[in-house]
């Protein structure tokens, strides 16, 4: 048989947490534990269908009007309304004013997806930032549709199990000047700013030229020309030659600017040793080039640029089960607004964190309040239990209902090229549920209901760890809402785990609290405490 053409088709790793429950199933151990997987469980451990869903696939089943036409690119109107208005309240301006849209997606995913594409599509956006640590999907939408700039924004205090909302708008509001897509720029680069270290007093260095402001890139084009004092006892630097044994790293080199690039049409860096200077994080370099003696610099800034598209997690954020408060989400909105980023909200889990779906959907509603232009992506995956039928939706608030139009247009082409028209079945679960009041009182009574169980296994967990003495601050488990607790495990602790107890779980430490039960708790509990005694890498 002749070779394949995919014969150089590399593999690449698996989805870790597909992964982990594929192990579990495997696995004979009858005291195993599947603490990984991102779904509700009951009690007993078992998937749980909702009852207010069981009654609706009932009449469904027997109405004889239903059938399996296509439905409209944009999908169910009854569903993407009932939805929309379930996120953003009913009596929403937004929505009074038709500035607000829904477009029926499979699943949170598939909202993300149309979402990240028309931004790229109509806005040029290219830059996207995450929380770190997000949802592990955030960054591959990204990239799978060409965002070149996958940025993260500081989330997590590792130390202290809190927000680290320090740092979270140290990295949103710092960036200099940035539109995309138009040739004006606010950026002002120097040489004061270009090279502040020690040696020259943080005044800029004399051989350091500066070419003109590219303001169609947004870049300051660079070079650096050595004197002769600086090329004494450089490592094998012959100038006038195409031969050099010139040793750059990224820690003897240090262009220190909020954004530049170096590019082919401008002389790039030659190196200078300098012993006192270091890295920086973002510093990227490229290949010596040996014919010109220099290296290629650039500097992808950490602070965002404006126009960067800003993903941020509705409640119950996920992994860390920790969202801001209203007053940081007032903060947030501030910077938003000042640095002219774009704000979209992932929304997998409301009515998870508080159990109340209002409550939960205040700190989008604050920002439509506020003016925002956003996006949304919601899901009915965890708090309809509609994990397989990719019930999503996307939600657009413009600030105008002209402008709705002309993005409807263009929504639909991107959804024309994806899934060209959606499922209907989950869709017209959710629709008739929140479109008739019995059923919508019943179903947000199941919400409370998955939400106090979360709470109780998070307390009865805490409890344990503090009746055994577990060493360390266990706070978090408490102060954390929704499904998920980032515990503080190492990956090291994670594998003990996993190896003695046979409990499944992210390599990260984030543990699904629903896959805790009364029954299993105990284990659970003990078999932390005994990684957390044993292992000494832990940091708690």
């Amino acid at each position: 048989m002749a070779a394949s053409v995919f014969q150089n088709v590399e593999s690449v790793a698996p989805i870790e947490v597909f992964k982990l429950s594929a192990d579990y199933r495997a696995d004979p151990n009858p005291q195993k534990v599947n603490l990984g997987v991102g779904a509700y469980r009951t009690d007993d451990g078992e998937p749980w269908v909702l009852p207010v869903v069981r009654a609706v696939e009932a009449a469904m089943a027997q109405d004889q009007l239903l059938n399996h036409e296509y439905l409209p690119i944009s999908g169910l109107g009854d569903y993407s309304k009932a939805a929309t208005a379930l996120l953003l309240g009913s009596d929403n301006k937004a929505i009074a004013e038709n500035r607000a849209a829904g477009f029926q997606a499979c699943g949170g995913t598939g909202a993300l997806r149309i979402g990240l594409e028309f931004l790229k599509r109509n806005l040029h956006a290219d830059t996207l930032y995450v929380s770190n640590p997000t949802w592990g999907n955030h960054k591959l939408l990204g990239k799978m549709i060409g965002y070149t700039n996958i940025r993260e924004y500081r989330y997590w205090n590792q130390e202290k199990r809190v927000i680290d909302f320090e740092g979270f708008v140290e990295d949103l509001q710092g960036a200099p000047g940035f539109e995309p897509g138009t040739s004006r720029s606010a950026v002002e680069c120097s040489a004061t700013e270009l090279y502040p270290l020690a040696t020259v007093n943080l005044q800029g260095h004399p051989d350091l030229n500066r070419g003109p402001l590219d303001l169609q890139s947004n870049a300051l084009p660079l070079s650096y020309t050595p004197s002769d004092s600086d090329l004494k006892g450089a490592p094998g630097f012959e100038p006038g030659t195409s031969r050099s044994a010139v040793e750059c790293s990224a820690t003897e080199l240090y262009p220190h600017c909020k954004s530049f690039t170096v590019n082919d049409s401008f002389p790039k860096f030659l190196w200078k040793k300098i012993k006192k200077h270091r890295g920086h994080p973002d510093l990227n370099q490229g290949p010596l080039d040996l014919q010109s003696n220099a290296l290629p610099l650039s500097y992808t800034p950490k602070n965002a640029p404006e126009g960067a598209v800003i993903m941020f997690h509705m409640c119950a954020h996920n992994p860390t089960g920790m969202d801001p408060t209203m007053e940081q989400w007032a903060i947030l909105s501030d910077i938003v607004k000042k640095r002219k980023l774009f704000p979209f909200f992932d929304c997998a889990y409301q009515g998870f964190s508080s159990g109340d779906v209002d409550k939960d959907a205040a700190s989008l509603r604050f920002f439509v309040k506020e003016g925002h232009e956003i996006l949304a992506s919601q899901s009915f995956s965890k708090n309809f239990g509609l994990y397989n039928e990719r019930t999503g939706n996307l939600i657009f608030i413009a600030s105008s209902a002209t402008i709705l139009d002309a993005v409807k247009t263009q929504m639909e082409v991107v959804i024309r090229t994806l899934w060209s028209n959606p499922p209907n079945h989950g869709a017209r679960i959710v629709a008739t549920v929140l479109n008739k009041n019995t059923y919508k009182q019943e179903w947000l009574e199941h919400v409370k209901d998955m939400a106090n169980r979360i709470l109780l296994m998070r307390q009865q967990l805490f409890e344990k760890f503090r009746s055994l003495g577990t060493k360390g601050n266990w706070d978090h488990i408490v102060t954390q809402t929704g499904m998920f607790s980032y515990t503080g495990l190492t990956p090291q602790q994670v594998e003990y785990i996993n190896k003695k107890y046979h409990i499944y779980m992210l390599k990260s430490g984030r543990i699904n609290m629903c896959g805790l039960t009364t029954k299993n708790m105990d284990y659970v509990a003990n078999a932390i405490h005994d990684a957390v005694t044993n292992i000494t890498e832990n940091k708690l």
